[in-house]
C-alpha cells in the first residue's frame, strides 16, 4: 500500500554490502537538513512467500508486468499529478482486463471493441456494482486528459489548499483517484498471485455486465 522508490540499486555481492544513503539526493544541498531527526530506516528481512511466484507470473505473462509498472507510476504521480495518476491506474486495470478478455477489433474500422465495457467488467471483480459504476465514470475525465489535455485535480491550483463548504469537484476527483488506486492494487494482487484465469475468454456484454 506504499509507494517504494529505489534509492540504491542492486549490485553483485562481490562489490560490497549495499547500504541505503542517509540522505536523499536533494537533501545534500539542504544545509538545514538534520539527519538525526530523520525517521529510522525500516529493514525488511523477510519476503512474502508469494513474491517468487509473482515474479514468475510476470515473466510468463509480460502484460502483467506492464500493469504492475504503470500502477507504480501512478503511485509516484498521484500527489502532484492526480490526473496523470488516474490515467496510469486505469491503464493498469485495462492491462488486467486484457489478461481476462480477448482483444477484438471492428472488422470495418479496425478499432478496439468494448474497451470501456471490459474495463467496467474487470472493476466488478473487486468492487460492488455501485462502486464499479462510480469508478467507471472516471473513464470520461481520463479520456479528457488523454485526448484534450484536461486536468481535474489539485495540479490546477498549485500551492493552494482546496476547501469548500459545498461540493468540491477537485476533492471529489482526487477521492476517485484513491478509489481507482485501490481497485488497481487489488486486481494486481490477484494477478501476480495466479488467481486470474490462465487463458482469455471472449467478452460477452450480456454475461459479463449487468449494466454499463
Amino acid at each position: 500500500g506504499e509507494c517504494l522508490v529505489v534509492r540504491e540499486a542492486p549490485a553483485p555481492i562481490a562489490d560490497g554490502v549495499r547500504k541505503a544513503p542517509s540522505r536523499l539526493w536533494w537533501q545534500h544541498w539542504n544545509e538545514d537538513f538534520d539527519a538525526s531527526t530523520a525517521p529510522e530506516p525500516r529493514n525488511v528481512n523477510t519476503i512474502p512467500d508469494w513474491v517468487s511466484a509473482a515474479w514468475q507470473q510476470m515473466n510468463s505473462r509480460p502484460q502483467m508486468g506492464h500493469a504492475v509498472a504503470v500502477h507504480h507510476e501512478g503511485l509516484r504521480a498521484q500527489f502532484e499529478h492526480p490526473s496523470l495518476a488516474l490515467v496510469a491506474f486505469i491503464a493498469s486495470i485495462e492491462a488486467v482486463a486484457n489478461l481476462l478478455f480477448r482483444d477484438e477489433r471492428c472488422p470495418e474500422c479496425n478499432a478496439h471493441k468494448d474497451v470501456a465495457a471490459r474495463f467496467r467488467a474487470t472493476l466488478r471483480l473487486v468492487a460492488t456494482d455501485e462502486e464499479a459504476r462510480r469508478l467507471g465514470a472516471a473513464y470520461s475525465p481520463r479520456s479528457r486528459t488523454v485526448h484534450q489535455g484536461r486536468l481535474h485535480g489539485g495540479e490546477t491550483t498549485p500551492g493552494m489548499f482546496n476547501f469548500s463548504w459545498g461540493a468540491d469537484r477537485i476533492r471529489e476527483f482526487e477521492w476517485m483517484v484513491w478509489g481507482m488506486r485501490a481497485a488497481s492494487r487489488e486486481l494486481l494482487q490477484s494477478a501476480v498471485r495466479g488467481e486470474l484465469p490462465a487463458s482469455r475468454v471472449k467478452f460477452d456484454p450480456s454475461i459479463h455486465l449487468a449494466d454499463t
